[in-house]
């Protein structure tokens, strides 16, 4: 998760502390990479900011939203700064804008984002 290793720790912290249940991607970016989007029941296996496996999560739910769809509530289930829907858009704009270049991409209101509930069926001890 993120696009460092100090982001990747921080977002780590908040899934093993159960605060953090939902993450979204940019559907471009899985596109560039020639991925499948996210299926219910897939596995993910999360690593800290070294690389490390730390803990296997499980898509609960997907769903594909334009960036300026998004509700608070999913705001609020990622989890991250004070939990909030102006948070959850400044930061996330802010990371798309820094990331969707390497693609060819600028973020837009009407991006689709894969939005992903999820749950950790297994952490480090």
């Amino acid at each position: 998760f993120g696009d460092s290793p100090e982001m990747a720790d921080r977002l780590l912290k908040l899934i093993l502390a159960g605060t953090k249940t939902a993450t979204c991607s940019s559907r471009w970016e899985w596109e560039h990479e020639h991925q499948t989007p996210l299926t219910v029941g897939a596995l993910a296996v999360i690593t800290d900011g070294t690389n490390q496996p730390r803990c296997v999560i499980e898509t609960t739910a997907v769903v594909e939203t334009p960036f300026n769809e998004v509700t608070p509530e999913f705001a609020y289930h990622e989890g991250e700064g004070d939990r909030s829907y102006e948070y959850w858009r400044r930061e996330h704009w802010a990371f798309f804008a820094r990331t969707l270049p390497r693609i060819g991409k600028e973020p837009a209101e009407t991006m689709l984002l894969l939005c992903e509930r999820f749950r950790v069926i297994y952490q480090e001890s």
